[in-house]
């Protein structure tokens, strides 16, 4: 792990003056990515070279509060493999999910780097590669909350990596968020002295803060965009939070739930029994259960009708092409 920081820290001074040149040249934002090419499922048209019994190298990249420390424990256990959540080990950074719009965007123009972790200064590419390479000797997998970008996907496809992603509803997302600070004590939108009075407010305002954004927050919609066009890959093997969760969650049958838990067997090229499969599952997840309510279709209880005209006007048809739902009539 030493070794993992060293190069991580090394990675980041290198990129340092890269940023401050692009940080005084320009200030205009990134596009954003074209929803409308967004389509539930995916493909993992990865290379066959390697043997089944050997799985491929992986890592998870999801957006934050989307079921992140449900997968990871699961996938330790099924490749006896331990996870590198290398955010966690030292490393300064902000834990704000919604960060500040223009650094961001500022951030995503710097040539020849990647953004290893959402809102972290990126690093020079063969930075990442070197910590990649360092956590697969090791026999580790990285977990990360990874926005998309093409630079990473080069980096993944070139590994022959596969990328787990998790989708999870967006609604859902958004009462997730609003709690997090309740159960892990840090503050989402910056210390406190940063923003005094988003703590304050009740759960209303705070569902149309989430929703809207600010002019410093990305909205939730805005969120997810950065992180859908994974999505679209062909190194990402997408799953849903609603069927990975399971029948507990109550948005999926057991056969709905082992299919989902297969997607991942099948992109690692892993040969299990379904009994064992969810024998895993059950002894993975038992704990982590306990700690997120980690059931769907949660904001029912929180949403109002102005919540949801709102919600409406931020994620347009978003709901149905992540299918969601059918029709505008919920």
């Amino acid at each position: 792990m030493k070794k993992l920081m060293l190069i991580f820290i090394l990675g980041s001074i290198a990129c340092s003056a890269i940023f401050v040149q692009k940080l005084l040249s320009t200030s205009r934002s990134t596009s954003q990515p074209d929803l409308s090419l967004f389509q539930q499922g995916g493909s993992s048209e990865l290379k066959e070279e390697i043997p089944c019994h050997q799985p491929r190298e992986f890592v998870i990249f999801t957006m934050p509060k989307t079921g992140t420390h449900l997968l990871r424990p699961f996938l330790e256990n099924l490749t006896n493999k331990i996870s590198v959540a290398w955010w966690t080990d030292k490393v300064d950074h902000s834990k704000s999910y919604l960060y500040d719009k223009n650094m961001v965007n500022l951030l995503l123009l710097i040539p020849n780097s990647v953004q290893g972790y959402w809102l972290q200064t990126p690093m020079p590419n063969y930075s990442f590669t070197s910590i990649m390479n360092t956590v697969k000797e090791a026999d580790d997998f990285l977990v990360s909350h990874v926005a998309f970008s093409s630079e990473m996907e080069k980096i993944m496809q070139e590994r022959n990596c596969v990328v787990f992603f998790i989708l999870r509803d967006p609604r859902d997302w958004v009462i997730s968020v609003i709690h997090h600070p309740n159960k892990s004590g840090v503050d989402i939108f910056g210390s406190v002295n940063d923003n005094p009075d988003f703590q304050s407010l009740d759960m209303d305002d705070k569902i149309d803060y989430i929703i809207r954004g600010t002019k410093s927050y990305y909205s939730a919609s805005e969120v997810f965009q950065r992180f859908l066009p994974w999505l679209e890959s062909p190194v990402c093997c997408p799953l849903r939070f609603e069927a990975l969760i399971g029948p507990r969650g109550g948005a999926c049958s057991e056969k709905e739930h082992l299919t989902e838990l297969r997607k991942i067997t099948h992109a690692l090229q892993l040969d299990i029994s379904d009994e064992k499969l969810l024998e895993i599952f059950d002894e993975a997840s038992a704990e982590k259960i306990n700690l997120v309510k980690g059931k769907a279709g949660t904001w029912k209880e929180y949403f109002n009708d102005d919540h949801k005209d709102i919600f409406k006007d931020k994620f347009g048809d978003l709901l149905f092409k992540l299918r969601y739902e059918s029709d505008d009539n919920w």
